[in-house]
């Protein structure tokens, strides 16, 4: 029985990873799928057993669990097709490929040019570009973009103000009014400037009030849920881990955001300042 399930689950594995050499990053290179498969066929102990890839490996595999039978027809079946996806699937899937792939690498390369220019003017003057709302309404989704990648590159060495903070907060909310919600760059960005304020020991307390009425605003002013914002970067599982003080808190309380959470926090605060007065020991 055993066996039968490591079978059902190496079929199914299989299954899913299908092909899934196809469907490899494609940027700035040519045959991708062809490099990504003798690149991961050579890493690795066991060449077969590390990862599925191919269709050829989930027979081999699936071979290695029947005795006798799979081990004289599903594992050499197997090997031999594997090598015929290695050496004739994926070179003529790339050869397919080849215009695509030339134009995507072109419009990469301009991509790449227009992230240097924008790279380049964040870092001569950043509080301009930030505070100059004319330049973001041009080309806004790859501006954006550009700026969640800078500051995935750069927000360690850059000083993140309490007036920078707030000005990309602005943007967040003028692009999410704009489109009734936030993409997967906008979040990179929203993270980052988490990580940012929760990990820096210094943070200014200006910046914690600049997020705390940010939420406001995206609550009154969009569509947003706002709660999955707030829980998603902000765990309030113990309330030591809360940067806010209480009065931000209660400025997001009284709007309504992660009440049960925020009321969890205060509470246990006031609590230990309780004890602290009555002169017990707090835990």
């Amino acid at each position: 029985m055993k066996r039968v399930m490591v079978m059902l689950v190496i079929v199914v594995t299989c299954l899913a990873q299908q092909g899934c050499y196809t469907t490899v990053d494609r940027k700035w290179q040519y045959y991708a799928s062809t490099k990504w498969l003798w690149e991961k066929r050579q890493s690795g102990p066991g060449a077969w057993f590390p990862e599925v890839q191919t269709t050829g490996e989930g027979m081999y595999l699936v071979g290695c669990f029947i005795p006798v039978v799979g081990w004289v027809t599903l594992c050499p079946a197997g090997l031999a097709l594997g090598v015929v996806e290695r050496c004739v699937v994926a070179p003529v899937f790339d050869t397919v490929c080849l215009p695509i792939d030339y134009i995507n690498n072109v419009n990469y390369r301009i991509d790449e040019k227009h992230f240097k220019i924008f790279e380049d003017r964040l870092d001569s003057d950043l509080d301009a570009v930030l505070a100059d709302s004319m330049y973001w309404s041009d080309r806004t989704d790859d501006k954006f973009c550009y700026l969640s990648r800078w500051l995935s590159q750069n927000g360690d060495k850059v000083e993140l103000t309490s007036k920078r903070v707030s000005a990309i907060l602005s943007l967040l909310g003028w692009y999410a009014k704009e489109r009734r919600c936030l993409d997967d760059e906008m979040w990179s960005i929203y993270l980052e400037i988490l990580r940012v304020i929760y990990y820096d020991k210094s943070c200014e307390r200006e910046t914690l009030t600049a997020l705390a009425n940010w939420f406001v605003e995206m609550k009154n002013s969009t569509r947003v849920y706002v709660d999955s914002f707030f829980h998603a970067g902000i765990y309030l599982s113990r309330e030591d881990w809360v940067k806010f003080t209480d009065e931000q808190l209660k400025v997001l309380l009284d709007a309504d955001i992660m009440s049960l959470e925020i009321t969890r926090v205060l509470k246990i605060r006031q609590e230990k300042r309780e004890k602290e007065a009555n002169g017990q020991t707090v835990d």
